[in-house]
């Protein structure tokens, strides 16, 4: 019978460890998320000086002071 009990201890005390740790886990990713916004981040956006199409500046094609969404596009508006 006292070895029916230990069992039984070890299983509710390991069932107790592991569900602690799965909620602590839940809890960390949860909490690292708020952290990191991920898209929420603020990007300058320019419109294309031959069609109009807006698109991050980063991701444009600069001639002067103008912005292209193509290499294209920045050749079609070059005066010929």
């Amino acid at each position: 019978m006292g070895l029916i009990r230990l069992v039984i201890i070890l299983v509710i005390a390991w069932l107790v460890y592991s569900l602690t740790r799965r909620w602590l886990a839940t809890l960390e990713r949860q909490r690292t998320q708020k952290k990191q916004p991920g898209s929420s981040r603020i990007e300058t956006m320019v419109s294309c000086a031959h069609c109009g199409l807006h698109i991050p500046q980063n991701e444009a094609v600069q001639a002067g002071d103008k912005y292209y969404c193509s290499d294209k596009h920045r050749k079609l508006s070059e005066p010929s």
